[in-house]
């Protein structure tokens, strides 16, 4: 006859080999749908996986919080143990473990760092963004999505802090050290889709020192004309623009009756450009006065 510590502890082992089952992440088709139902189920009934926790892999770890955030599941309060779990997970205050979180951070899009913050309700996102997204991102060579998330959160919850963020540590020429081009740009681009653009601020990205920074800007400005009601006045700080690349964007996008503003422009390829947007919308008014008199 087994003993009962041999039965529990079989109970154990083939409940931690079906958990790891349930959440690898290279699933067979034919096994999706039997997966889906346990993950939902579990994440409905959490304590289920309480006892197990600790003993699943990064992987496996990550893809139940993932869950959970796709489910939206109220995880956080379904108890203290839980509140605590992702209190702890997405806490930066530790100068021991922040700096490995934050890199993890900004290298897995689905961190289960990120994926804790998330479910915690109201979760303040400012220590997340001072951290991962200034503290690191603002020097190096890219921007991954997860740090946009990041970003507009915080702008979601705080926007004038972010705000005065990118006042001090993009737009002011003090700033030290300089953030890199491409975490200026999509500054500039998410700045923009804020609404927060002014005159003052659409010639600084105007006059930035790299030109990728700079069509970051103005391609974030005219896809986003809608919040701007003074976006004519605006959209024309960038016309003297030192770079063909500005200069291009303008071309293929200001409204006809302002395309005079650029024409002074050098460059072949944006004077063509100009010249071919010209005579369509020549040709336009031709065929609508036609068309009027017949």
């Amino acid at each position: 006859m087994v003993g009962e510590q041999a039965m529990s502890d079989l109970t154990n082992l083939l409940s931690k080999e079906g958990l790891r089952f349930v959440y690898a992440k290279s699933w067979h088709p034919e096994n999706v749908p039997d997966k889906i139902r346990v993950r939902k189920f579990i994440i409905n009934n959490p304590d289920l996986i309480r006892p197990y926790i600790e003993s699943l892999t990064h992987s496996e770890y990550r893809e139940f919080l993932k869950s959970a955030v796709e489910e939206e599941a109220d995880l956080y309060g379904n108890s203290d143990f839980w509140a605590k779990f992702l209190t702890d997970l997405a806490d930066l205050s530790d100068e021991e473990t922040s700096r490995n979180k934050s890199n993890d951070i900004i290298r897995e899009a689905d961190c289960e760092y990120l994926l804790a913050a998330k479910l915690i309700p109201n979760h303040d996102w400012k220590d997340m963004y001072e951290k991962v997204v200034i503290g690191l991102a603002s020097y190096r060579g890219w921007f991954p999505r997860q740090l946009s998330f990041i970003t507009k959160s915080l702008i979601e919850q705080d926007s004038q802090y972010f705000i005065d963020s990118v006042s001090e540590r993009v737009f002011s020429k003090d700033a030290s050290p300089k953030p890199n081009c491409t975490f200026r740009g999509v500054m500039y681009k998410l700045y923009i889709e804020g609404g927060f653009l002014d005159k003052k601020t659409a010639r600084k990205i105007r006059s930035d020192g790299s030109e990728e920074a700079s069509v970051y800007g103005v391609k974030a400005l005219i896809d986003n004309e809608d919040l701007y009601d003074n976006y004519a006045e605006l959209i024309l700080k960038f016309t003297d623009s030192k770079y063909n690349g500005v200069l291009m964007e303008l071309a293929r996008n200001l409204p006809v009756h302002l395309l005079t503003s650029i024409m002074g422009c050098d460059d072949y390829w944006v004077k063509n450009t100009i010249e071919k947007r010209l005579e369509a919308h020549e040709a336009e008014k031709l065929n609508s006065q036609t068309e009027g008199v017949v």
